[in-house]
């Protein structure tokens, strides 16, 4: 009878050991979490795994190799962390600069995983999973648009820019596509646009001591609200009397623009050829003026754009002129 008593209570108290641990550990409670992979796209971590259960969220913590020592528990605080609701993949930005830094230290970067039940708790993190960073050129910054120019900011304290590839498009496309410039500046001007459409911009840099490419900044809109650098000629040519003195005047010339930037124009005598005359160049920043003409004289105005590629439109005229 003795031997019965101490078998029943040895098997009430494995129940109740069973219980405890079961209530104890959140990871064999309500499942498992495991990082299977992580990869590295310039600035872009990615992080997969696998996990079994129902999670209200997963839990990823990261920090250099050499922070962690392979010591992680639930206390642990990472330097790096992120969460997310997905069940097997997230992405994470982590800057150029603490990239570089720790790659330039030699440093692997460890990765942990945990979730948290439906009841609140969490599982154990689970890990490490290693990886090489690789350096990176920093993306550019703050750009922005306005009329032809384009213009950005580049900053690394570790990693200096050799050049930049700015590409656009109407918006919407596909990078590789598109109108593409190389410049050695944090800017570009005279961008050809067509009034009405809307077009999207993009920039990256190129670093030096073989770190390559930088991912692409962007994209940053802009809708044009006239035609920018289609090599149109000008139009709607008037000149206007500044003064007459006697039988000397002086004469502005004006006209529309339509998206070019320079000009080149002439004053000939009246049916005279524009290619033999001298030819003056001008901009958008003032009017020509021609003085001293003689009142008692005809004359015929000749202008037309000057190109991105420095090619020329047709002349526009002649325009005749007796001041």
């Amino acid at each position: 009878m003795k031997k019965i008593f101490l078998l029943l209570v040895s098997v009430v108290l494995l129940g109740c050991s069973s219980d405890s641990d079961s209530n104890d550990n959140p990871e064999t409670a309500c499942g498992t979490a495991t990082i299977t992979n992580v990869s590295q796209n310039f600035e872009t971590l990615t992080v997969s795994w696998q996990s079994q259960g129902n999670f209200n969220y997963f839990e990823i913590g990261y920090d250099a190799s050499g922070n962690l020592n392979g010591q992680v528990n639930s206390n642990t605080t990472f330097n790096y962390s992120f969460t997310s609701t997905n069940n097997s993949i997230a992405t994470e930005v982590l800057d150029a600069e603490s990239i570089n830094f720790f790659v330039q230290e030699n440093e692997t970067f460890s990765f942990y995983i945990r979730a948290q039940c439906v009841n609140g708790q969490f599982t154990d993190w689970q890990g490490p999973f290693v990886l090489q960073l690789n350096e990176v050129c920093s993306k550019p910054e703050n750009l922005n648009v306005f009329g032809d120019e384009l213009d950005w900011e580049f900053n690394s304290f570790s990693i200096n820019a050799s050049y930049f590839q700015v590409e656009y498009g109407l918006q919407g496309f596909s990078t590789g596509t598109g109108t593409q410039i190389t410049t050695n500046d944090e800017y570009v001007v005279g961008l050809a646009m067509e009034q009405g459409n809307i077009y999207d911009f993009y920039v990256r840099a190129f670093c030096e001591n073989n770190v390559g490419w930088s991912d692409w900044a962007g994209p940053v809109s802009y809708f044009a609200d006239q035609d920018y650098n289609l090599c149109n000629p000008p139009s709607n040519v008037q000149y206007f009397i500044e003064y007459i003195t006697g039988s000397s005047a002086g004469v502005r010339f004006e006209w529309d623009y339509n998206g070019e930037t320079q000009f080149e124009h002439v004053l000939v005598s009246n049916n005279g050829n524009p290619d033999n005359g001298t030819i003056s160049s001008s901009d958008t920043f003032g009017w020509p003026v021609y003085t001293g003409l003689s009142t008692f004289a005809d004359y015929d105005f000749y202008v037309r754009g000057v190109c991105n590629d420095g090619t020329r439109t047709v002349w526009v005229g002649p325009l005749n002129v007796n001041p």
